[in-house]
């Protein structure tokens, strides 16, 4: 009688104690009715009893009965989430979502769901039948249903030139950026980040620190942490060639050392 109990006229059978028996007169009519305990299905009557409703014996000789009873499952079901996983128990887990999001378990089963972020993500918090931010354990007793929200990682990209107040001579352009000065954004985890150094009138680009690629005056960084980029912008020189007079010269700038003479 594992699950359930019978009763009826002058007998108790109860949950797990074996079988029970009673004399009758001759001729009795013998009500029984089968009753679950918590988390328990009946499924029914065998021997000298069928259905899944009471049982009525007439004792005009000895009689069997047997009832049966199953023990309840409930569908647990994990909504696959963006940004990381869902898994319950160790070794195979009943849950693993990503993969197996769903798994069907007995009532009483205690379940212990764990929330694991992917590289770039932070796990926030659960929804449906778990709450809070820590591992969730529930005592299966319904059907259940869970989800997890992670939410992706901000990183700092520094844009600066040589010096600590600004660019120096020229700016910096790219994917959602523009500086003048010296300037800091955020993007998401791994967005890839092109950067195009603009060089002002006279002044040529010269090169750039903390890219993880560059062609030029381009550099592409990868947000997968904070970044520090540092262009620098060199300042254009030209020669200068005079033709001096045979009755004469020429000069540049004022005593005691012109630049031409």
């Amino acid at each position: 009688l594992a699950g359930g109990s019978v009763s009826g006229l002058g007998v108790s059978c109860a949950d797990a104690a074996g079988p029970c028996s009673k004399a009758y007169d001759y001729g009795t009519v013998v009500t029984l009715a089968a009753t679950p305990t918590a988390g328990y299905t009946f499924t029914g009557w065998s021997t000298d009893c069928t259905g899944t409703g009471n049982c009525v014996v007439t004792m005009t000789a000895a009689r069997t009965v047997k009832a049966t009873f199953a023990i309840k499952t409930y569908l647990v079901t994990a909504s696959a989430p963006t940004g990381g996983s869902i898994a319950s128990g160790e070794g195979t887990p009943l849950i693993s979502c990503g993969a197996t999001c769903s798994a069907t378990v007995d009532h009483g089963t205690s379940m212990t769901f764990t929330a694991t972020p992917t590289t770039g993500y932070t796990f926030v918090g659960w929804t449906g039948n778990c709450s809070g931010t820590g591992t969730c354990t529930l005592a299966i007793t319904s059907a259940v249903t869970i989800g997890a929200v992670f939410q992706i990682q901000t990183k700092t990209l520094t844009v600066s030139g040589p010096s600590a107040a600004n660019l120096a001579n020229g700016t910096i352009t790219g994917t959602g950026i523009a500086c003048t000065t010296n300037c800091t954004y955020s993007y998401d985890y791994g967005t890839s980040v092109t950067l195009t150094a603009n060089p002002a009138t006279g002044y040529s680009f010269g090169a750039w620190t903390g890219c993880d690629s560059s062609s030029g005056a381009t550099c592409t960084v990868a947000m997968t942490g904070t970044k520090t980029v540092t262009a620098t912008f060199v300042i254009n020189t030209y020669g200068l060639s005079v033709n001096v007079p045979s009755n004469g010269s020429i000069a540049s700038g004022e005593s005691p050392t012109p630049k031409i003479s």
